[in-house]
């Protein structure tokens, strides 16, 4: 039986809603996707900076190590034998490890990407306390009415972080 005018109205109608709702649903996914390609580029030039940050971090315990193996404290910046002077007698550092580990300290040794990261880290782990607090068998259970000390949700919520939980 062929369906009538009002039927395939109420057909196409429906197509449409569908055609609709499935347009919706592709543009939202569109927007996901976005999104997502911005949180990785992101996420992909954080790991850059903490990867350059770990190579001159690495590059900087060489040069203590290269400064400890090759140093000679048997002579004075000034050129004069160790053993001829008092203890900075002569106003130059007491000897080359002094004089090279001094310059290694005063050498640039900041990590603000690895800083921001372990910011962020910390910061999530509030939140996710704030989470945890509110959960049912968190600082109040209100089915016992059962309230813990905040210092005892703390240790227990960071006991299950070190696990690997409560994420």
């Amino acid at each position: 039986m062929k369906p009538t005018y009002e039927e395939l109205e109420q057909q196409l109608e429906e197509s449409q809603r569908e055609f609709r709702a499935a347009d919706a649903t592709i543009h939202n996914l569109d927007l996901q996707l976005t999104d997502q390609a911005v949180q990785l580029a992101n996420a992909e030039s954080k790991c850059r900076e903490l990867a350059a940050e770990s190579d001159k971090t690495s590059e900087r315990m060489q040069q203590l190590i290269q400064i400890i193996n090759n140093a000679d404290n048997d002579y004075c910046m000034c050129g004069d034998a160790m053993k001829n002077h008092t203890h900075g007698g002569c106003g130059h550092p007491t000897g080359m490890f002094d004089y090279h580990y001094n310059q290694w300290l005063q050498d640039e040794n900041k990590t603000p990407a690895t800083d921001a990261f372990l910011a962020e880290v910390r910061a999530q782990g509030v939140e996710m306390f704030a989470d945890f607090c509110g959960e049912e068998n968190s600082v109040f259970v209100e089915a016992k009415a059962y309230y813990r000390s905040l210092a005892d949700a703390v240790d227990e919520f960071a006991a299950q972080l070190r696990k690997g939980g409560a994420a």
